[in-house]
């Protein structure tokens, strides 16, 4: 799950422990979305299985965590014979989010722990990791060369058929649990995506390895798979919802609705110096359209604020939960 934790931090005063979701917050680009979109009517696919995501979350499937999408998708991966090249390729065309690196490049500066935390194959989370010079990623392994070898033409013909029906619409989410459960087994390939409760024991492996209370603990995330990591902190340290979909707004202290990630770096520099009070005070000052207290009575006004903003910034990844 953990990839390359820095060491030479040793020796700083550490100011706050701060973890960025990867996909949203930092780069707008949904990276496996885009590689499925490799395969013909690979879209579709990933979209009908994005969407069986959120309702095995929200049904509480046992053992099955938010974004393990990442995980479902990895037979069609292996019937098409995409390779973690082309994953990397994907990878190298994707945006960051104005101002990821200034921002990034400032906190250090100022000695805070800086984490990126993603459901995202390690090949574009340590991409994208090593552009920002961000040396400590959690994201989900895939060595897709070492699968192929647990990947049977029993395993084909199940792949081929249930492609064609989600392509043709001919599905129901009955069905697709029985062919990824029972027939395809898609536990034998033993990928852990990083999302859900594992973001956030991610959250709390840092602070605990770098000594920091939860009070000095920021998340930023946006998505199903941050939810988790974002409810945990709300009422600790600074949860922040960055161009938020419905799953992850309501989890969150404090929201973000802007194309730039400065206007997420002043309420952590507020933060820093104030705390959580200062912040409410300064975001109460604020407009409305960029910051907002994460207040259930008002959440439905916020929620079509943040997708303005998230479809601005992700285009079409901004459907996906």
């Amino acid at each position: 799950m953990k990839i390359g934790v820095s060491n030479n931090i040793k020796g700083f005063i550490v100011m706050l422990l701060i973890c960025f979701d990867l996909e949203g917050p930092i780069s707008p680009q949904d990276n496996a979305y885009e590689v499925m979109k490799l395969i013909e009517n690979g879209d579709i696919i990933f979209e009908t299985i994005s969407r069986f995501d959120d309702y095995l979350t929200m049904k509480k499937k046992r053992n099955y965590e938010p974004g393990d999408t990442l995980k479902l998708i990895v037979p069609f991966l292996l019937y098409h014979e995409i390779s973690e090249d082309d994953i990397l390729k994907v990878s190298n065309k994707a945006s960051i989010v104005k101002g990821a690196k200034e921002v990034i490049s400032n906190l250090k500066r100022k000695n805070n722990i800086v984490a990126i935390i993603s459901t995202s194959y390690e090949q574009h989370a340590t991409n994208i990791a090593r552009k920002l010079d961000v040396d400590i990623v959690y994201s989900t392994r895939l060595n897709l060369k070492d699968l192929r070898k647990k990947f049977t033409d029993r395993d084909k013909k199940y792949v081929k058929e249930l492609e064609e029906r989600i392509v043709n619409g001919d599905y129901d989410y009955d069905m697709l649990e029985n062919y990824f459960f029972r027939k395809i087994r898609v536990g034998k390939y033993g990928v852990k995506v990083v999302g859900g409760s594992r973001k956030t024991r991610a959250v709390k492996e840092l602070a605990e390895k770098y000594k920091i209370d939860y009070a000095r603990v920021v998340v930023i995330g946006d998505s199903i798979t941050d939810y988790k990591m974002l409810k945990f902190i709300k009422n600790k340290g600074l949860s922040i919802a960055f161009n938020a979909n419905e799953y992850a707004l309501p989890h969150a202290k404090i929201g973000v609705s802007s194309d730039n990630l400065y206007d997420v770096a002043k309420i952590i520099d507020i933060y820093d110096k104030k705390g959580i009070e200062g912040v409410i005070d300064f975001v109460s000052s604020q407009p409305f359209e960029k910051y907002q207290i994460i207040d259930m009575n008002s959440l439905e006004d916020i929620l079509k604020i943040h997708y303005k903003y998230r479809k601005l910034l992700r285009g079409e990844a901004a459907k996906l939960g």
